[in-house]
């Protein structure tokens, strides 16, 4: 069975509905404000699970330091899960614990792999990602205000 995951920046229904809640608005802006300076573009797509391109692979979010992500649209495999969109662009990425096992499955996706850095100050965490990893999530907001 397919998993759509969609993204999308303020366009479409899930923009509008977003845009019309007004404290999560709030406590957005000021975290769009401080990821702009490292924000060089913005697109979104819609993409699918390819359960079947995925070896096995499933996007787990809880307890993930790094991500490592390729972009492409050809064929290889690479470790992760794979999400494809309609115009065969394919998106795979695989989770780390650590900086090292980022780094390692990196190495086996190519140059084109890139690593991204979970950033607790800049993240709206489920209460399922922080009883993963309290100890990460201490100097998040939304965890302190869960009691973690």
């Amino acid at each position: 069975m397919a998993e759509r995951i969609r993204v999308e920046g303020g366009a479409g229904r899930s923009g509008s509905v977003l845009a019309s809640n007004a404290p999560l608005m709030a406590a957005m802006q000021p975290l769009g404000k401080r990821k702009e300076e490292f924000r060089a573009t913005f697109s979104s797509a819609m993409t699918e699970y390819r359960r079947d391109l995925s070896a096995g692979s499933v996007l787990r979010i809880a307890g993930t330091r790094f991500l490592v992500v390729q972009t492409s649209q050809d064929g290889r495999t690479a470790p992760g899960a794979v999400f494809q969109t309609t115009d065969g662009t394919r998106f795979v990425m695989a989770t780390a614990n650590n900086r090292a096992d980022a780094e390692s499955i990196a190495g086996r996706i190519g140059p084109e792999g890139v690593i991204l850095a979970v950033q607790p100050q800049w993240s709206f965490p489920a209460e399922s990602w922080i009883d993963a990893d309290p100890e990460f999530w201490h100097s998040n907001a939304v965890a302190r205000g869960r009691g973690h």
